[in-house]
């Protein structure tokens, strides 16, 4: 190995001779051959070294009294002696350079010593003479030494131990071991020569997946989100051992039409990760971003948005504290890949995101120890929100990462992986100040996101002051109330009226909860509940009637209930809250919770379905020109809609005894929905549950202008509808029934010669929507009837009772 070396002009191969008067005892008197008893002098030593005379009782100077010489000896001709007062021998630090060679006297002889790393240097009666190492020589403990190998460098000698070249390159520290802390496996990696640490770190991928990242390209015939799919294979093949999950934001590929992107989630609610972090992963991962590599359609992309906002809440806010992104020994990382700003939250005023993003991030890393990366992806917009992100994640950086293509993309990732505690067996560091951010007025934003770098009071994190003529928070606003009282999603409630989530309009007092936004919707401290926990679940009492078929699950929507039949009948035994209907394992259990609601123009329960009310009269179908009814049964009950929802659904399945001998003929008991809403229906009653006909030529409810379907022909919910499931009828063209609702009394007759009062089908389940309008009251009746005798009964089950945060679809169709 060649070193540097100094030039060697000056050095001599030959020792030069030069002589100087020692220190004598009576020679050197000073003032003419006396001195002051008591006084002193300084003397010169051999080597450089001073020394001192003292003025002996007869007058003449003692020998000089010098320090020893460890380079050199003692002075030339004399002994070592130490100072009157004892003094020791002078420290090496205070020992002054060594004089050129053959210009001192020195004492010996010695051996050699080294001069510096490639030189020897000796005593040889009394002048000095110094040795040149050779070429690929170094001086070590005065004698030159092969180098052997490059300085400080390290060599693994086994699983995990190593050697380690010294300074000199002349001698190899042997099985120095790789030093981990606990719970840390530490080995030596021969292919780098390193220590390296299967530190448990914790990477959560956070990916953008709306429709600009799955439909513009990265590289030519290469989608955004394709490219990030490939980056993210390949670092998590560069480092296997680490502990890796997947969040994407939207949760799925998914398109929610123009009028339905609304919300902190946008069209694809963030409610968790897609999957969890979890050490041995890797493989798992690929798998997933697989599947979703083909499920992008261009054609239905268009109106996917980006919860930024949404995803960040929920990792600081709803996933659970004891996960392992949260509850970990060891450091944990959140690396975000996004091609944009938020466009959920306020996509007019994306400025309003910037503090919300930075707070959360921040939450992250001060309660969880989680440090957040950005990288922006071919970034267009939302560079001070990605920037606000990376100025608080803890990683040392002021701004996001920039990336264009898979070269870049993969040079960024490299960038954060070298700086995360994964291969270096250090504990984790404390938290560094970004190097790049100029910060003026010292309040932990960024001049380059700052909105006044020298005032600490404006910034995107302040709070307004009210009274001092300053933006203090940059929104644009100026003195406005405190925050707490200010309504920013725009849903009626501040923070201060009980909005416990004020960036997002589906959460706040009156809201119902939605199952998979990851929000607090109704603000009773959790989220995405859809368990009903009203009671009780079973019996004939209006309450048990209520919680079966959930249209008590929301608390203060349900304003009144009650049963009743306009035909006087008595319907005890007519209603009743189930856990199931029928026997074995049928196709009816419930679609929500443990039980259902049954109601009949009979008796609820058991298999006999051929009852005549008590008591009762007839009637004339206000919405039918079929014959008379009897045994009318009717639950009616008043909801005030929540302040987020916009419709609801309810499922169900009718049962009848009139299958299949009486279809195409006005004998067909019905049921109906009725909804009365003063701004949805203005105040009218109006039946929502409708289908096309199943024999339209034989008979219909309504045609023309009454009937909204494309077939011109609407039946209610009866033997008549179009969804009723054949047993035996025409031959059953489309195939006889499909639902398995053995026990119930209703079940198949084999051919029209054997069907009897003992005998009947269903529709299966069938599913009616409708639209309302946000905290209107309104009133919803469930009606069912016998058709033109007081027997042949039939029955619906009700259950499953929903809100929908989001325009509905009226209508009813088969629900599976």
């Amino acid at each position: 190995m060649q070193r540097p070396r100094p030039s060697r002009g000056l050095l001599l191969q030959t020792a030069v001779v030069v002589f100087f008067a020692a220190c004598g005892g009576s020679s050197d008197s000073g003032t003419g051959g006396a001195c002051e008893p008591g006084a002193s002098k300084d003397c010169v030593c051999a080597g450089g070294y001073s020394g001192d005379q003292y003025c002996m009782d007869d007058g003449f100077y003692s020998s000089c009294q010098c320090a020893v010489n460890p380079d050199y000896g003692p002075p030339v001709g004399q002994d070592i002696l130490m100072g009157t007062d004892g003094d020791l021998p002078l420290a090496p630090e205070d020992a002054p350079t060594p004089i050129d060679p053959g210009q001192a006297v020195c004492g010996g002889p010695l051996t050699w010593v080294c001069l510096d790393e490639w030189t020897l240097q000796r005593c040889v009666e009394g002048v000095m003479e110094q040795q040149p190492c050779g070429e690929n020589e170094a001086c070590v403990e005065g004698a030159c030494r092969s180098v052997i190998c490059a300085p400080s460098t390290v060599e693994c000698t086994g699983e995990a131990t190593f050697k380690k070249c010294d300074s000199t390159g002349t001698t190899w520290a042997q099985d120095l071991p790789c030093v981990a802390g606990t719970e840390i496996k530490a080995f030596c990696d021969p292919a780098i020569n390193e220590c390296i640490c299967e530190l448990p770190v914790h990477v959560l991928f956070v990916v953008d997946a709306s429709g600009s990242m799955q439909l513009e390209e990265a590289d030519p015939g290469v989608t955004r989100w394709d490219t990030a799919l490939t980056a993210i294979s390949q670092i998590m093949d560069q480092y296997p051992f680490l502990t890796y999950g997947l969040a994407t934001f939207p949760g799925q590929t998914v398109d929610c039409g123009p009028d339905q992107c609304i919300g902190a989630g946008g069209c694809g609610y963030v409610s968790d990760v897609n999957l969890d972090l979890k050490q041995g992963q890797v493989q798992a991962i690929k798998d997933y971003l697989a599947l979703r590599e083909l499920a992008a359609d261009p054609s239905e992309l268009e109106y996917v948005l980006t919860p930024l906002l949404g995803m960040v809440r929920y990792l600081a806010d709803f996933y659970p504290a004891d996960g392992p992104l949260k509850d970990h020994p060891f450091p944990a990382y959140v690396v975000l890949v996004s091609d944009g700003q938020d466009s959920c939250f306020n996509p007019l005023d994306p400025t309003k995101v910037i503090g919300p993003l930075a707070d959360l991030t921040e939450k992250l890393l001060t309660q969880f120890g989680v440090k957040t990366f950005t990288i922006g992806f071919n970034l267009e917009s939302g560079q001070d929100q990605l920037d606000a992100m990376a100025m608080h994640g803890g990683t040392g950086l002021s701004s996001y990462i920039p990336a264009g293509d898979l070269t870049t993309l993969m040079a960024g990732f490299k960038t954060i992986f070298d700086s995360m505690e994964i291969r270096n067996c250090d504990e984790w560091t404390d938290l560094a100040m970004p190097p790049s951010c100029v910060d003026a007025d010292g309040d932990g934003w960024c001049a380059s996101v700052d909105c006044d770098d020298g005032l600490m009071s404006v910034n995107h994190g302040s709070a307004e002051v009210q009274g001092n003529g300053a933006d203090d928070d940059y929104d644009g606003a100026t003195d406005e109330p405190p925050e707490d009282q200010l309504d920013q999603d725009g849903d009626g409630f501040s923070p201060a009226q009980g909005d416990c989530d004020d960036f997002n309009p589906l959460a706040g007092p009156g809201a119902f909860e939605i199952p998979t936004d990851g929000s607090d919707n109704d603000c009773d401290g959790s989220f995405d509940e859809t368990v009903c926990d009203c009671s009780p679940a079973t019996g004939a009492g209006i309450e048990a009637l209520s919680c079966a078929s959930e249209l008590s699950c929301q608390a203060g929507t349900l304003k009144s209930h009650q049963t009743g039949s306009s035909t006087g009948d008595h319907i005890s035994g007519a209603l009743v809250a189930v856990n199931h209907f029928g026997s074995g394992p049928n196709d009816l259990q419930p679609r929500m919770g443990n039980s259902y609601t049954l109601m009949a123009s009979g008796l609820a329960t058991g298999t006999n379905h051929s009852v005549d009310l008590p008591n009762g009269s007839w009637g004339t179908d206000p919405y039918s020109s079929s014959d008379d009814i009897y045994d009318v049964v009717e639950y009616e009950v008043i909801l005030q809609a929540p302040t987020n929802a916009q419709g609801f659904s309810i499922d169900y399945v009718f049962f009848s005894e009139e299958y299949d001998d009486f279809v195409g003929t006005i004998y067909n008991d019905k049921f109906y929905i009725i909804l009365n809403g003063p701004k949805t229906t203005g105040g009218q009653n109006k039946v929502i549950n409708f289908t096309d006909c199943r024999e339209p030529w034989d008979y219909w409810d309504l045609t023309g202008a009454d009937c909204p379907l494309t077939s011109g022909y609407c039946c209610y919910i009866a033997i008549n509808t179009a969804l009723s499931e054949c047993c035996w009828y025409n031959g059953c063209p489309d195939g006889p029934w499909t639902t398995d609702i053995s026990g119930t009394g209703f079940t198949c007759a084999d051919s029209y010669g054997s069907d009897s009062d003992d005998w009947g089908s269903s529709t299966g389940w069938l599913t009616t929507s409708w639209t309302i309008v946000p905290e209107e009251t309104f009133k919803l009746t469930f009606h069912i009837h016998d058709t033109g005798d007081g027997i042949y009964d039939s029955e619906v089950i009700l259950d499953n009772f929903r809100w929908h945060a989001t325009p509905t679809t009226p209508g009813t169709e088969p629900s599976g």
